[in-house]
């Protein structure tokens, strides 16, 4: 008999649009880890599949996946099974196996198909909720309880429960006078406890002052021709963060995690780079001194400074998935996502405007993880003219597309000047103050960015 709401071909499918064969395209691969990346994103679960089998081989699939960054291939997954099981029921689910890959990975409907499972699973969600209702019922009259509110009140936290389960986004709706007591206790908390409330400090008193620090939920650009130093602030940005406590991860897609690295401790350690890069310039003090000052550092450390080396072309689900995984593995929460740089991506959907639509993938991102995201872009080639004739940054001068200051909470724009300085301009600060430039000094050998305090400019 045919159990009620539930499909296994449907199943079946998914489950094949997760996993790949060796026969499988590169096409067919990259297919599957954006389906990797949209079932984590879109919030599906191995509770949403019928047997506790599918159920096994769908979380090996994220387990996987989370763990090495690479699909579960069909090779793999038949040796999993044949531990995990016994005589008795290996040969039926090898069988099983064998009909998930007698399906086609099917290009561009993936959406479609978990749509179709998680409305299967909401159908039995609520057919379990109304048979316990109705359980509850003929129980209350036959004790004569006759508690109906009790059920009611059931009946109303299982619909939220599957409301929540479905939906990316929860809605919040409230009149706005909603709550004043606890809106006017926060205003005296946040007026005498201001400290408490500050956003995530950029490490520079200035910006801080500007912007009121980092806050969850805001996008933030950084943008500048190549060479300005782009990278290096937004490294300056993660290392300030981290040196105040909080948990940075630092994707990068442009250069790789040893240059990253090399960056970090030149900071830290004030080690010229180009001695790091080159250790056989360092002396054996300087060496000694190296070691010890960064052993230093991490012993005083319980959060994470954390790099993810992404692979050009990857989309804000991939980079949700990587920071999920962050999550799960630490057992902390990211304070402070780094992506260097935007125009790297994918857009999640196919578009005319590949940079904006990342720039919302990337806000909704932000928001949904109660995150500040910076991301480092660049500026247009007009633009570049206009500075060296003493205009300022505007949000027009943002390059690949005008969406990215609308997208954007704070726009930044680097400007180096003939005297080797970097005129930081904010084009863009929403709900904060408003500043012409800052000056700063980039201390490229040490890949540092430092306030100068000597210029009369500083307080414009």
């Amino acid at each position: 008999m045919a159990k009620p709401f539930v499909s296994a071909k449907l199943e079946n499918r998914i489950l094949r649009n997760l996993l790949i064969a060796s026969t499988d395209s590169k096409e067919l691969v990259d297919e599957v880890i954006r389906n990797i990346g949209y079932a984590i994103s879109s919030g599906i679960t191995s509770e949403y599949f019928y047997t506790d089998f599918k159920q096994w081989i769908f979380q090996q699939i994220i387990d996987h996946y989370v763990k090495h960054t690479e699909c579960l291939n069909k090779e793999t997954i038949e040796k999993r099974i044949k531990k995990k099981y016994t005589d008795e029921d290996l040969e039926n689910k090898l069988t099983i196996c064998e009909t998930i890959f007698d399906y086609d990975i099917e290009y561009k409907v993936f959406k479609v198909l978990t749509d179709e499972l998680k409305n299967k699973y909401s159908y039995r969600v609520l057919l379990k909720v109304n048979m316990e209702m109705n359980t509850a019922l003929e129980d209350a009259y036959k004790s004569d309880k006759n508690d109906a509110s009790a059920i009611l009140r059931n009946i109303d936290d299982s619909t939220k429960k599957l409301l929540l389960v479905n939906d990316k986004y929860k809605v919040i709706e409230e009149d706005v006078f909603h709550n004043l007591d606890g809106y006017f206790e926060s205003v005296r908390d946040r007026r005498e406890n201001p400290e408490k409330h500050k956003g995530i400090t950029s490490g520079f008193e200035k910006i801080d002052e500007l912007t009121g620090g980092w806050k969850p939920g805001e996008l933030i650009f950084v943008l500048g021709r190549p060479g300005h130093g782009k990278s290096v602030l937004l490294l300056n940005f993660g290392y300030h963060a981290y040196m105040d406590r909080c948990n940075v991860i630092y994707i990068t897609i442009e250069m790789p995690i040893e240059q990253q690295r090399n960056r970090f401790y030149s900071i830290l350690t004030k080690t010229n780079y180009s001695h790091l890069k080159s250790p056989h310039l360092l002396s054996d003090e300087s060496v000694q001194y190296y070691e010890k000052r960064i052993r230093e550092e991490q012993a005083k450390h319980n959060n994470y400074f954390w790099f993810i080396d992404a692979p050009e072309n990857c989309t804000a689900s991939f980079l949700e998935s990587r920071v999920s995984a962050f999550e799960s593995t630490t057992n902390k929460k990211c304070d402070l996502l780094l992506i260097d740089p935007i125009y790297l991506m994918r857009p999640m959907i196919k578009t005319e405007d590949p940079v904006g639509t990342i720039s919302w993938d990337l806000k909704l991102l932000a928001r949904k993880m109660k995150i500040p995201v910076i991301c480092a872009s660049q500026f247009n080639r007009e633009s570049a003219k206009k500075h060296e004739h003493g205009k300022g940054a505007s949000t027009s001068d943002a390059a690949f597309s005008d969406k990215l200051s609308q997208n954007a909470d704070a726009m930044i724009g680097i400007i180096n000047d003939m005297n080797g300085r970097a005129k930081l301009q904010f084009p863009k600060t929403r709900d904060a103050k408003q500043i012409k430039q800052l000056f700063f000094h980039t201390r490229f050998d040490v890949m540092s960015f430092e306030y100068d305090y000597d210029s009369e400019d500083s307080n414009n």
